[in-house]
């Protein structure tokens, strides 16, 4: 009976160990540069990184389109000066409002504050919106680098 309890131990020692190495190999892909997804639902998507969260709502689709709802809000002790938000997304944008689109390429676009939004105090929330004239296939990847400016 020792022997085999030892050889139990032995093989789920193993397989947690596994499940270790597994996860942080995971958490690195899922990971890559990007903020990670969380709590996505089939309209909404909230990303997370340092104390700031964003928020990715579809308002409304349509065939051949759909608006989207950004929220930035700054939990962190710092404020953000002079936010910008980089999307990786094949969407275009024909329209925007509370921001500016700075670049666009085929991976995707950054975003800028409209100046007058530009800072976003501890505890404060700042959003834009903006329509596009592609089907809606899925949130896109956010980099969390560019607007930690804090």
């Amino acid at each position: 009976m020792k022997k085999l309890l030892k050889g139990f131990l032995a093989i789920l020692l193993s397989f947690v160990m596994s499940l270790t190495l597994l996860g942080d190999s995971a958490l690195a892909i899922a990971y890559n540069g990007y903020m990670q997804k969380s709590n996505v639902t089939e309209q909404t998507c909230t990303y997370e990184s340092n104390g700031i969260i964003v928020s990715f709502s579809v308002t409304g689709a349509w065939d051949g389109g759909y608006n989207a709802l950004v929220k930035i809000s700054n939990f962190s002790k710092e404020r953000i000066d002079d936010w910008n938000l980089e999307m990786l997304t094949a969407d275009e944008v024909v329209n925007i409002w509370n921001a500016r689109v700075i670049n666009k390429d085929a991976d995707g676009m950054e975003i800028g504050n409209d100046g007058w939004n530009q800072d976003v105090e501890p505890g404060a929330t700042v959003e834009f919106g903006y329509s596009s004239n592609s089907m809606f296939s899925d949130f896109p990847e956010i980099k969390p680098e560019l607007f930690m400016n804090i």
